[in-house]
């Protein structure tokens, strides 16, 4: 007898449209599939690119952990994770629970495509992070909020900070006299600097850096002085927040992670497939729509296998575009 699949969706959605529920059904399957190819528990947490970890996860999380039937201690737990990042501490909470869930089993880390920023340091929770060929983490300073919809890296601001501070007072410990224009100058600078934001930005780091550290110990790495290595690493020494930290780039920071190949490879493959279809319907359907009305909210599709993220269609995307087809997107091979 088929498993009854489980799909919730936020008030305000359309719907589920027999397009999504098409591809939804695909994905459980494949999941499934993948669980049987693994022989472990699969746990699927995939968020669309306009959806992020947030504390509403945690929540869903542990209401789908009651819900399932499912004995998570009897095999290995697999996290098949997708997401460009979020909150840090939901990201580090998640960890420390599925952490304790997978109890004495391992916790595998399962990274089709990516798995960025918030996102890295939640696959920092695994035992082993397995990659595709393509997957990618990042690093983890925190992102923090400057202007709108700005949001810039905490150790760049830092940064910053410190180098304007280093040329005023390179200029003031100078023997030649500075001229009005550079007194007016550094002036303005120093009242517009925020001078107390410099520590705060400091121990937000230390603060991210800290939580990745507790995470790493627990399971990946035992040495103190590798887990502070590589706890440093992704937290501060890296320039750009977007950096692409491929497998062998991950090997060489101290990650223990391991390549997908063959049979493996394709049945992951096969549900980074179905969730790109999924993410690409809910594209066409936003298209239309003005940027200032485009995310209302997010909604997540609760599986048998885990939960999807992606942002609510307006009602009025329907009618602008039609019905939309599932149809399959040019991907990897699976």
């Amino acid at each position: 007898m088929p498993k009854k699949r489980r799909y919730t969706y936020g008030d305000g959605c359309m719907g589920l449209s027999s397009s999504v529920k098409q591809i939804l059904g695909e994905i459980d399957n494949v999941a499934e599939a993948l669980e049987n190819k693994l022989n472990c528990n699969v746990l699927l947490l995939a968020f669309h690119n306009y959806a992020y970890i947030q504390s509403d996860v945690m929540d869903d999380l542990e209401n789908f952990l009651i819900s399932t039937n499912k004995k998570y201690e009897d095999r290995d737990l697999c996290l098949i994770l997708h997401t460009l990042g979020g909150d840090p501490d939901v990201a580090y909470h998640i960890g420390a629970r599925l952490q304790n869930l997978a109890g004495e089993k391992r916790l595998l880390v399962i990274i089709p495509r990516m798995a960025k920023s918030a996102g890295t340091l939640l696959a920092c929770a695994g035992d082993v992070i397995y990659m595709t060929p393509m997957a990618e983490l990042g690093p983890v300073d925190p992102q923090v909020p400057v202007s709108g919809t700005l949001w810039v890296s905490a150790k760049s601001i830092g940064d910053s900070l410190r180098m304007v501070l280093e040329i005023i007072i390179e200029v003031l410990q100078s023997k030649k006299p500075a001229g009005e224009i550079q007194e007016m100058l550094i002036r303005v600078a120093l009242s517009q600097m925020p001078m107390n934001a410099v520590s705060h930005y400091d121990s937000l780091l230390a603060h991210v850096e800290e939580l990745l550290e507790d995470l790493l110990s627990r399971r990946m790495i035992k040495d103190k002085e590798i887990v502070s290595s590589v706890a440093q690493k992704l937290t501060r020494g890296y320039k750009f927040h977007g950096r692409v930290i491929h497998l062998d780039e991950a090997r060489k920071v101290g990650l223990r992670v391991e390549s997908l190949a063959g049979e493996h490879l394709s049945a992951v493959y096969a549900v980074y497939n179905r969730l790109r279809d999924l993410f690409t319907l809910i594209d066409k359907s936003l298209t239309p729509i003005p940027d200032i009305l485009r995310i209302i909210s997010v909604t997540s599709y609760n599986l048998n296998h885990g939960l999807v993220y992606v942002p609510e269609i307006p009602p009025m995307a329907d009618y602008l575009t039609g019905p939309i087809s599932a149809t399959s997107t040019s991907s990897p091979s699976s």
